[in-house]
């Protein structure tokens, strides 16, 4: 754990980079290992990519569109709309305003099912 301030600090230099030249990168996480908790991973992930430069509509599409097309399934994922599988979450506020609040989660709906 020594490291690990110096890491975060060097991969958020490193996504600066990458979204300053204009790069496509679709958002992944490292969910379950040592300190990426399950149910804070993705949003945490989407919060970074905003501090580190990219629009809070950029950092949502990187995590669904983008992260779509990155495994070759933008054909049935990543968008909603007819046709596309989709498990949809509300959040308590607008993360085009403030990306925070996609820690803030009211509902899911998965495969059709409403879950609270």
């Amino acid at each position: 754990f020594r490291t690990t301030g110096r890491q975060i600090r060097n991969s958020k230099v490193a996504a600066r980079q990458f979204i300053e030249a204009g790069a496509v990168m679709a958002m992944g996480t490292d969910t379950g290992s040592p300190l990426n908790f399950h149910t804070e991973s993705a949003w945490r992930e989407i919060a970074a990519l905003v501090e580190s430069g990219m629009t809070p509509i950029q950092a949502i599409s990187a995590s669904t569109l983008v992260g779509a097309r990155a495994i070759r399934r933008g054909d049935e994922l990543g968008t909603i709309e007819p046709g596309k599988l989709a498990d949809i979450m509300v959040v308590r506020g607008n993360p085009l305003r403030d990306i925070e609040v996609l820690g803030q989660v009211v509902h899911v709906i998965k495969d059709g099912v409403q879950h609270k």
